[in-house]
């Protein structure tokens, strides 16, 4: 299978944005030096928690794509 994402492992910093409200940190997604993805806070509706699990789980998606690719293909050898 051939992919066209980058490469992990991904990691999550935590960057900070001057806002209104003052500053305001949100995560940054790198994979060595590259940036994969940016999360800026948007809405007041997104609770820090919830922001904090979707950052764990946007950085373990190169993992969790190797783990979709192993098990589809010992699904397929059986």
């Amino acid at each position: 299978m051939d992919t066209k994402h980058t490469p992990g492992p991904w990691k999550i910093i935590e960057v900070t944005s001057d806002t209104a409200s003052g500053p305001t940190p949100y995560p940054r997604y790198i994979a060595g030096s590259v940036t994969v993805a940016e999360l800026p806070e948007r809405s007041p509706l997104c609770m820090m928690d919830e922001r904090a699990a979707n950052a764990r789980l946007i950085a373990a998606a190169p993992e969790l794509l190797e783990a979709l690719i192993d098990m589809v293909e010992s699904v397929g050898a059986a």
